[in-house]
């Protein structure tokens, strides 16, 4: 304090802040297919040693999971690896670090897990069976491919030589993977265009399907016609490999095509006549 008569000041003393929560970055991860290595920094400690640091993560911003390390740490970047993640799955993850303050933590950052592995080559898949003239049991098919968009892709192209049928092989078209395994039928023939009691026989034409119709019927009439010479569409939606649920003008052109080549009348109708005639011709 100051007056006329000068300054006087009181004894020294000194007091320390309360420590804050740890400053962090979170940085890029590394992925593969079913793993994930996660990196993080500690930019400050805030105060006061962190002694646990870690990251949290999971497939939506919840995350649900987390990885811990226990320690004492100051700053500096630290990793943790993920096993058992899900190909070609979307993960958010973020780093965290805690002090006496508690737990302070990085930005939220995206990773994805590498696609999942295409099924081995047809060639390599198929070649050389015995148990059968060309047929595979489904188990023997589960133990190869995990049901998914990449396995469908796959088991769509076994349905054109051109593109992956092993030779001396007429490989069936399969629509639904994981439907094709919950099938009655206890093996797949790659020798003809049916196969066995699953849907994909032409036993499952139960009504009639005209113009506007939708439903699995409808796709595998396009399948039909499109592995017996009369194409929905050379390329696109409706082609060999990528037949659609709805009964449209290409597809109802092509049953034109295809009934007055067997001597139906064109009326484009997929109606009993038409069915009776696919049923004794599979």
């Amino acid at each position: 304090a100051v007056n006329t008569a000068g300054t006087s000041t009181g004894a020294d003393l000194s007091f320390t802040t309360s420590a804050c929560v740890p400053t962090l970055t979170t940085d890029a991860a590394a992925p593969s297919e079913t793993s994930a290595t996660l990196s993080g920094s500690i930019s400050a400690t805030g105060g006061g040693t962190a002694t646990a640091r870690g990251f949290s993560w999971g497939e939506t911003t919840d995350y649900g999971a987390t990885t811990t390390e226990s320690g004492s740490f100051s700053t500096g970047s630290f990793t943790a690896d993920l096993a058992a993640l899900t190909c070609a799955t979307a993960y958010h993850f973020k780093a965290y670090a805690s002090n006496s303050a508690g737990i302070g933590y990085g930005p939220d950052l995206l990773f994805t897990t590498a696609t999942c592995p295409l099924a081995p080559s047809a060639s390599a898949s198929n070649a050389g069976r015995t148990s059968g003239a060309g047929r595979v049991s489904i188990s023997e098919l589960s133990t190869i491919l995990a049901p998914g968009p990449a396995t469908d892709a796959y088991l769509r192209s076994l349905a054109h030589p051109a593109l992956a049928c092993p030779a001396n092989y007429i490989c069936t078209p399969f629509l639904n993977f994981p439907n094709f395994l919950a099938a009655s039928t206890s093996s797949l023939d790659f020798s003809s265009t049916s196969v066995g009691t699953s849907t994909s026989s032409t036993s499952a034409f139960t009504r009639s399907l005209q113009l506007g119709d939708t439903g699995t019927d409808v796709r595998l009439l396009q399948v039909y016609l499109n592995t017996h010479g009369f194409p929905i569409s050379a390329t696109g939606a409706g082609s060999p490999g990528r037949e659609t649920t709805l009964f449209g003008r290409k597809t109802k052109a092509a049953l034109i095509r295809f009934q007055r080549d067997r001597g139906i009348p064109g009326s484009g109708f997929f109606g009993p006549v038409t069915r009776a005639y696919v049923r004794e011709h599979p």
